[in-house]
Parts: structure tokens; C-alpha cells; sequence
């Protein structure tokens, strides 16, 4: 079974994720990832409806030390590579894994892989929400000993 390569640039994951990038800051604004491209020229329909988006959402302006720092910050969080002693198969779409490469091709390290983005993500998840998870068991439990 031959690997296909998959090549992401990074004006594309900027359209992925919806920044719109100038020499000095970045505006970020939310944009919906589909398996269909975009035109880059928009029609008079999108742009009204844009138009009406934008206004219904705020855009953040963001310096490049602050950029630099978030980056950094993004890199020792995600794309660090961990020691995965037991590994499992999980499965996730084609879709999906290729924006994951793109991500980890373009700011990861030499050893940077997917799997270890995801165990990375998964581990953040769990010790940003294990208040919550604690809490949530507890109120399940009460709702099922009714």
C-alpha cells in the first residue's frame, strides 16, 4: 500500500482557519472548514452574507511578539513529543488527519507526528476539563441512584 503525501501551504491553513494575515497583525475571524473549496473571488451573494456575519461577530487584533509567544506557547502544548508506551489504533477522518498534518508539518518539529498531536490534545482535554469531569460523574451518579 503506497502513502500518499499530502501538501498543505500555508495560505491554505490560513483559509482553513480563517486568518487574515497583513505585515504586522492578524485578524481573526471564525471560519467553517468544509470538504468543498472555496472561490477565491467572492459573489455578491457571499459577500452580503459575510457581510452579515462579520458584523454579528468581533475580530481580535494580534501583535507579532504576541503571536511569537502564542506560537511557542502552542508548540510546547501540542507538539512535543511524547512517550507513548502503550499504543492503541483511533480512528478519525481522512479530512480531519490531513488538516492535523498540515498543522504538524508546518510548525512541529523533525519527530513531530499525528499521533502525538493527539495524545498531546487528548491529554490537554482531560487536564483542562477534569474539574468538570468530576463534577459531571457525580451528577450522573445522583441522577441514576433517583
Amino acid at each position: 500500500m503506497e502513502k500518499k503525501k499530502i501538501e498543505i501551504d500555508d495560505s491554505q491553513l490560513r483559509e482553513i482557519f480563517g486568518y487574515n494575515q497583513d505585515e504586522s497583525t492578524i485578524q481573526i475571524t471564525p471560519n467553517k472548514v468544509s470538504e468543498s473549496t472555496q472561490p477565491s473571488q467572492p459573489n455578491k451573494e457571499s459577500e452580503s452574507s459575510e457581510t452579515s456575519q462579520s458584523d454579528k461577530t468581533e475580530k481580535k487584533t494580534v501583535s507579532a511578539k504576541q503571536r511569537k509567544s502564542d506560537l511557542s506557547e502552542y508548540r510546547e502544548t501540542f507538539l512535543k513529543v511524547p512517550k507513548i508506551i502503550d499504543r492503541k489504533n483511533v480512528f478519525i477522518s481522512n479530512s480531519t488527519r490531513e488538516m492535523i498534518v498540515g498543522i504538524v508539518r508546518l510548525f512541529g518539529g523533525e519527530k513531530t507526528s499525528v499521533s502525538g498531536f493527539l495524545e498531546n490534545l487528548v491529554l490537554y482535554h482531560f487536564e483542562v476539563y477534569s474539574d468538570d469531569f468530576e463534577v459531571w460523574k457525580r451528577l450522573l451518579l445522583s441522577k441514576s441512584n433517583q
